[in-house]
């Protein structure tokens, strides 16, 4: 069965630009949203759907500050704020906090959605890194480069590799995945600020 979204994706940019400010955040959720909705349309998933997830998925993050303890589940309670009580976007949302010590037995990735939020929203942290120090920023970012950058624990090292090696429970390769995350953000380059 197709979920039906009730949310247009104007409706969900005006609630993040409602909840979050920081600029970096901003971009992270943009980040994550483009690569949502790549993955969902090279699966045949719904693309708005995963998009919008992707777009929301941290829209408590200025509002907890440094309270992880909170993390999706203040989300959860913005988006029911808003009217939004749609579980198709809230279960992944509050998934997608399963690495934090204090969620990991409370919430778990189960869904193909789940697995595909945990490993977009982590792989933003690795590229965008890597574009940062380049002079050439996102041109001509390499599959391999970006390997090798998730093999070097200490580059970027709060990102959770482990989510985005766990890419696999949606039946997409890494490599793969990385190509549609590379390709993804680079669509998006001049909105995005390093």
């Amino acid at each position: 069965m197709k979920h039906t979204l009730n949310l247009t994706k104007e409706k969900a940019h005006k609630i993040l630009n409602k909840y979050i400010k920081t600029k970096f955040i901003l971009d992270h959720s943009l980040e994550s949203a483009v690569i949502m909705h790549a993955l969902a349309k090279h699966l045949g998933e719904n693309e708005e759907l995963w998009y919008t997830i992707g777009l929301l998925h941290d829209l408590d993050m200025d509002l907890i500050g440094s309270n992880y303890d909170i993390h999706g589940i203040k989300t959860k309670e913005i988006l029911e704020n808003e009217l939004i009580i749609d579980i198709g976007i809230i279960n992944p949302i509050l998934a997608h906090t399963e690495c934090l010590e204090s969620h990991k037995d409370k919430y778990k990735r189960i869904d193909i959605v789940d697995f595909a939020l945990g490993a977009s929203e982590q792989i933003t942290g690795i590229i965008t890194a890597y574009a940062r120090m380049r002079p050439e920023k996102f041109e001509g970012i390499k599959l391999k480069s970006i390997k090798k950058k998730i093999k070097d624990k200490a580059f970027a090292r709060n990102v959770n590799r482990e989510f985005i090696y766990d890419i696999i429970n949606t039946g997409v390769e890494l490599d793969e995945f990385l190509e549609i995350a590379i390709n993804a953000i680079y669509e998006i380059r001049e909105n995005i600020n390093i």
